[in-house]
């Protein structure tokens, strides 16, 4: 299975999380920071079709929404879990250069000094 990095396309940086750990804990914040390492690499399981779970490699957990909600609310912030569940399925958009949420929501950096990923 191929492994990737992701990449924000307009700013740059790489999706990273907050901690920099191998086996980082679940509810960990992603952010956008410069650079790649190991602890960037992530594949993805397909689940139904073409949704399915961005895991991490390293720790094996998937991204999600903060709680894990069906359909998450604007600036809900993606986190490291190990659970996985209809939450958690995203699908990788290459026609639109996105990571949609099937709850229907996009990926998105929250544009502040933060740097942290939410959906919109």
């Amino acid at each position: 299975m191929a492994t990737f990095v992701i990449k924000h396309k307009s700013g740059g940086k790489f999706l990273h999380h907050l901690k920099g750990q191998s086996n980082p804990g679940n509810d960990t914040n992603l952010v956008l920071y410069e650079g790649t390492h190991d602890q960037t690499h992530f594949v993805f399981d397909i689940e139904d079709d073409h949704w399915g779970y961005i895991r991490h490699v390293a720790s094996g957990k998937v991204i999600h929404p903060y709680g894990g909600s069906l359909n998450p609310g604007n600036n809900t912030e993606l986190v490291l879990h190990q659970d996985r569940h209809g939450g958690a399925l995203l699908c990788i958009d290459s026609v639109n250069n996105a990571i949609r949420h099937n709850g229907g929501k996009f990926v998105h950096s929250n544009g502040g000094g933060k740097n942290k990923i939410q959906t919109v």
